[in-house]
């Protein structure tokens, strides 16, 4: 399908929202419960460890990601159609706990060159 618009603010939130429902109902603890929201180009996820498990601090400490971006922000880190579109509007994705804790940022061109190997091309 190829977008001729920019994403809507609910689109991205549908994107982000249905990829985490996605990994939840996949067996991956920290997208259970996760919350996204999304303001003027940033991607807000909020994991809630303490809706997977009774012990929310040891999910956390295994959790292979130093920052939680790099797993909230995968419908953004591809070279793909669906990626291209969205970063359109989205340019960063932030991860925090209910309580405000930071679990990490990145921005749309740092989650490309994870995800795609390479970098983000200038035009976007």
């Amino acid at each position: 399908m190829t977008h001729t618009e920019d994403p809507t603010d609910d689109q991205v939130v549908s994107a982000f929202t249905n990829f985490l429902d996605e990994r939840a109902k996949a067996g991956v603890l920290l997208a259970v419960g996760a919350e996204v929201g999304f303001d003027s180009g940033t991607v807000t996820v909020t994991l809630h460890p303490e809706v997977a498990v009774p012990d929310p601090d040891a999910l956390m400490s295994l959790s292979p990601f130093g920052n939680h971006a790099e797993f909230a922000g995968t419908p953004i880190a591809f070279a793909n159609e669906e990626s291209d579109w969205l970063r359109r509007a989205v340019k960063r994705v932030d991860t925090r706990l209910p309580d405000g804790t930071d679990l990490g940022s990145l921005s749309a061109a740092e989650l490309h060159q994870l995800g795609a190997g390479k970098p983000l091309p200038p035009s976007e």
